[in-house]
């Protein structure tokens, strides 16, 4: 066989060893990022309390046999609002950021390192702590959409 043959099946792999052990702990991924990116909207709505209505930002999640997912809406100028999507087996994150002047898309690649999840967006390696702050940023910030521009979203 040639070399580029064999880089080829070992890549392909590598690609299904890491999207296994994503698909192993789909469930700890997805429940340790909610419950970050929860805390941190809870942080954002005891300072941003409002009178009447929903809270300055919402957020929920739906689980079905394939997939998991998760909305942020923010609900306050300027109004924005964050989808990821999870499928179990596919060991990627798809995040979309809607707002008046767009939308955007980000991908995110997982993989367990020492049995804790990596979230990678281009080459660099994200904790839950991290991701949560990155994808956040471009809602919670009061310039809004025009924030994620500067993160790649």
């Amino acid at each position: 066989m040639s070399d580029v043959v064999d880089r080829i099946l070992d890549h392909d792999r590598s690609e299904a060893a890491r999207k296994k052990r994503v698909a192993d702990k789909c469930k700890v991924i997805f429940d340790s990022l909610y419950k970050a990116l929860e805390g941190r909207v809870s942080k954002y709505n005891e300072e941003n309390q409002q009178q009447f209505g929903p809270p300055a930002v919402s957020i929920g999640h739906t689980f079905t046999s394939n997939d998991r997912s998760l909305t942020i809406k923010k609900h306050t100028q300027p109004p924005s609002s964050l989808t990821m999507k999870f499928p179990n087996n596919d060991g990627e994150m798809q995040f979309q950021l809607s707002a008046k002047t767009g939308k955007s898309t980000l991908d995110i690649k997982l993989d367990i390192v020492n049995d804790v999840p990596t979230y990678y967006y281009g080459n660099t390696g994200h904790s839950t702590d991290s991701l949560a702050d990155l994808v956040l940023l471009p809602i919670l910030s009061s310039t809004g959409f025009s924030e994620s521009r500067r993160i790649g979203f």
